[in-house]
Order: structure tokens, then C-alpha cells, then sequence
């Protein structure tokens, strides 16, 4: 399974940002237990919204990215695909466990 991020740069404030246009993920009814009561991890909500929890706490939830204006700045960006880049090697530490197929994940910037 592969996580899909399609964004586009744009200039806002006089700087540049990413705006996500679309996330594809893994629906959170179809990831293991156990990846699901430990942190980090990530997941499809119904509706479309994407849902990061990064700890107790710490929860980064982007609307359905078709219906909303989901921008972030370079660094932003950065992190938030470092962030999913650890929820992907913890599911698949899991998987690896469980002998499922593994996680691999895929980003889209259009200029």
C-alpha cells in the first residue's frame, strides 16, 4: 500500500507553500490493532480527511483536502512528510512481523 500526496507550490504571503491538493491512505478500519493503539500513526478518516497522531497529544488532521485550503510551508512540508515517513516505518515493522506486504509512499508537487 502506498500513501499518495499530491500538492501544489504556490505563492502566499510573499513566500511559497505547498498546497495539498489530495491524500491517499490506508482507512484506518483496515490497519492492525496494534499499529492503531501506538504512536506514530496515520490513516484515511470516512469523508476523506487524513489523520496523523504524532503522540498523546500532538494530532495533525487535514480535511478532505479537495474542500479545504491545506497549505504549509517549505519546512512544514518537510516535517509532515518526515512524520508520515515514520507512521509508514512503523506499520511496516508490524507487517514485517505479520508477514504482510509491505508500506512504500509517493509525493506529487506540481510547480
Amino acid at each position: 500500500m502506498a500513501i499518495t500526496i499530491n500538492a501544489k507550490k504556490v505563492f502566499l504571503d510573499r513566500k511559497w507553500h505547498y498546497k495539498i491538493t489530495k491524500i491517499k491512505a490506508l482507512m484506518q478500519h483496515e490497519l492492525p490493532t496494534e499499529y492503531l493503539e501506538g504512536v506514530p500513526r496515520c490513516y484515511q478518516l470516512p469523508g476523506g480527511s487524513f489523520e496523523m497522531v504524532l503522540s498523546g497529544n500532538e494530532v495533525v488532521q487535514i480535511e478532505n483536502p479537495k474542500g479545504t485550503d491545506a497549505f504549509f510551508t517549505p519546512s512544514g512540508m518537510d516535517s509532515l512528510l518526515r512524520s508520515i515517513e515514520d507512521c509508514g516505518n512503523r506499520l511496516m515493522e508490524i507487517w514485517k512481523h505479520e508477514g504482510t506486504e509491505c508500506w512504500s509512499g509517493s509525493v506529487e508537487i506540481k510547480i
